[in-house]
């Protein structure tokens, strides 16, 4: 869960006087001392006790039209969007699901450089060609389940990807090296597709992989290789 992230720091004393508030390198630092991923900044939910400082500087300049905003995240849940809406720059998390009209991701690399989360699932995009999105750099969660997705093509741009799920979709075709570039992601879902062959190449060095799910696909072939790429597994 997300919430396994949020991590509390213990603080020392320093010789009986005030506590030492720790670094956090990477991370967020409450004034009280803990720890946060930047992916539960500016969420709309209070993650540091007291000073509340993880949603400050938080306000959205313009909420795009049947979606609400809180904090830098924007929710699009069960509308008549057929598009992914613009969205201020600093959007950190963009949850846009249940939107049955919705066919296409064309404008998700629109001024976005900033987003972490973003999930568009339950929705009816049958195309996923994020490969020239030079914006979504510091993506770590990527949800595109439930949709009608049959080709996956080179995620280029995503490197700092953690969670990839593309499970519940009508995938039988992975472009060669889709996935050679991500060194960080941990968790690849591609379950309930119409795969039928898994090579070696379709991954390249994916070194910090550790859970892999391919159930519920029509597999005829899986390279005996293909798992000395994952050294987690």
């Amino acid at each position: 869960s997300f919430g396994s992230w949020e991590r509390t720091v213990q603080v020392s004393e320093n010789n009986g006087h005030s506590p030492l508030l720790l670094e956090c390198p990477g991370l967020f630092r409450c004034k009280m001392g803990q720890c946060l991923h930047p992916r539960f900044l500016c969420d709309g939910i209070v993650h540091c006790p007291k000073f509340q400082d993880d949603e400050f500087d938080c306000e959205i300049m313009e909420c795009p039209t049947q979606c609400l905003c809180l904090g830098k995240s924007v929710f699009c849940l069960s509308t008549t969007i057929q598009a992914v809406p613009e969205v201020s720059s600093d959007t950190l998390s963009l949850d846009i699901r249940h939107n049955q009209n919705m066919i296409g991701v064309d404008n998700l690399c629109y001024r976005i450089n900033r987003i972490i989360k973003i999930d568009i699932s339950f929705n009816m995009i049958g195309n996923m060609s994020l490969g020239n999105c030079s914006t979504l750099f510091h993506l770590e969660f990527l949800s595109v389940a439930f949709n009608k997705i049959a080709n996956i093509e080179k995620l280029s741009n995503c490197l700092n990807l953690d969670i990839l799920n593309i499970s519940h979709n009508q995938v039988f075709a992975i472009d060669s090296y889709a996935f050679e570039d991500m060194d960080k992601l941990r968790i690849l879902d591609l379950s309930f597709n119409y795969i039928q062959n898994i090579r070696s190449s379709f991954f390249g060095q994916m070194k910090s992989l550790y859970t892999f799910d391919i159930s519920s696909n029509p597999l005829h072939q899986v390279n005996a290789d293909m798992f000395n790429f994952f050294s987690h597994i």
